[in-house]
């Protein structure tokens, strides 16, 4: 993957990095990741047609963790191949 910059819908409040991925958690509670996505350490399946799904192991876009939809999102942690979130309530 390139550096660049990437598209969130809102703000970023939060960002942590790991070795290889991204996780970003907007103002309004979302929490997006992108980055290699080996083992699934992106938290979600990289969508059909997007950059990185199919045979590549690497989301070069964010898209939201799978299961977090409507959950306020406060911070977020990654590790190697690992990561966590922690909700408002």
């Amino acid at each position: 993957m390139t550096p660049g910059k990437v598209a969130l819908p809102e703000p970023c409040t939060s960002l942590a990095c790991s070795t290889y991925s991204v996780l970003a958690v907007t103002a309004s509670g979302g929490a997006f990741t992108w980055g290699d996505q080996d083992g699934n350490a992106l938290g979600r399946a990289i969508p059909e047609g997007a950059h990185g799904a199919g045979a590549s192991t690497a989301a070069d876009a964010p898209f939201q963790i799978d299961g977090t939809e409507g959950i306020a999102i406060v911070k977020g942690a990654l590790s190697y191949t690992n990561g966590g979130v922690v909700s408002a309530s």
